[in-house]
């Protein structure tokens, strides 16, 4: 499926891609919270960069 490949494609630091696997699930399903906050991710990531040792997992470091 498309979210799955856009799964693979975020966990290989392929964001383009992955972005774009993710709003073609969007264009079928606007509401799909899951792809909306990869998709958040994403952009958070290609701004600020990709943390040193980064394995694809968020961390919450406050409350």
């Amino acid at each position: 499926s498309e979210f799955e490949k856009a799964i693979e494609y975020y966990r290989t630091q392929e964001f383009e891609k992955a972005k774009a696997c993710f709003n073609q699930v969007l264009a079928v399903n606007p509401n799909d919270k899951t792809a909306l906050l990869y998709v958040e991710r994403i952009n958070q990531l290609m701004v600020q960069g990709v943390p040193q040792n980064w394995d694809g997992v968020w961390r919450f470091t406050q409350k």
